[in-house]
């Protein structure tokens, strides 16, 4: 046990890292092996539809299970899921980049590759309940991601570096949801999809930093961008690149505006329970 713990305390995030894709792999596994027709067939279809949330929880059980064991401050690392008081131009940020995004994606679509008029706001209000099921997903990536490894990848590496080398590790542990049929990723080719969550990836740093460490409103945003791949989601890899390429766009601003070392205007938090952590 204590050599465990050893490990943990000097690999903080390569451990956080085995341990979220060995348990999120081994439960996407299994959904891919379990039949959906017995549970429809005894009217239980929303269980299986229930358990597909499960798998996303990964980085979070993760994230919990490496605090307990290096020692750390589990209440520090806890209270940075519930930090909603911050600006509140930072809400209206996780909520309107994502629509402005998906915009312009239609936008672009149209000018570059002649690609069907869409009217996004038209389509916007049956989305809601995607955006809620994404803000669901979404907690259990944020919690380890962005609340458990990200502050550790930091104080090693500068802002912009730690978002690329998370978001290699984030679109890694979430390649087998591009195996499920019908799933919003299953259409995206990993060409484009990899840079895209290291986009990503940048735009959550960013926010992750100016919010001093709010997981929260990481999540919200985070979900704001899977429901806007979703409302874009399509096998025509031209529409894949001109997504990519209008997400870019905020992506490189935040780099060029604020500096590759912070990505934001103030330094990166440093929680209590990082420094019980990483020695």
């Amino acid at each position: 046990m204590n050599e465990l713990r050893r490990t943990v305390r000097s690999r903080p995030v390569v451990s956080f890292f085995l341990l979220s894709v060995g348990v999120s792999w081994s439960l996407w596994g299994l959904q891919l092996v379990v039949p959906y027709q017995p549970f429809v067939s005894f009217g239980l279809g929303f269980v299986f539809y229930l358990f597909g949330f499960v798998p996303h929880f990964g980085p979070l059980f993760a994230a919990v299970v490496l605090v307990w064991l290096a020692g750390g401050d589990l209440r520090s690392w806890a209270s940075q899921i519930g930090r909603w008081r911050v600006a509140p131009y930072w809400y209206g940020f996780a909520l309107l980049l994502p629509l402005l995004c998906s915009v312009g994606v239609v936008i672009a679509s149209a000018l570059l590759i002649n690609a069907p008029w869409q009217n996004p706001f038209r389509t916007a209000p049956g989305y809601a309940p995607v955006f809620i099921s994404f803000v669901i997903t979404a907690f259990g990536l944020e919690a380890g991601f962005r609340g458990f490894a990200l502050p550790r990848l930091q104080r090693r590496f500068n802002a912009l570096v730690a978002s690329v080398v998370l978001g290699v590790a984030w679109a890694v542990w979430s390649l087998p949801q591009l195996l499920f049929p019908g799933s919003v990723l299953s259409t995206f080719s990993m060409f484009v999809y990899v840079p895209a969550v290291i986009v990503f990836s940048v735009l959550l740093t960013y926010i992750y930093n100016s919010t001093n460490g709010s997981v929260l409103v990481a999540t919200v945003l985070s979900a704001g961008i899977q429901t806007g791949l979703a409302t874009s989601s399509t096998p025509i890899l031209a529409m894949q690149l001109v997504t990519l390429a209008v997400w870019t766009v905020p992506a490189l601003w935040v780099a060029n505006f604020y500096g590759e070392e912070r990505l934001a205007e103030r330094l990166p938090p440093t929680e209590n329970h990082i420094d019980l952590l990483d020695e």
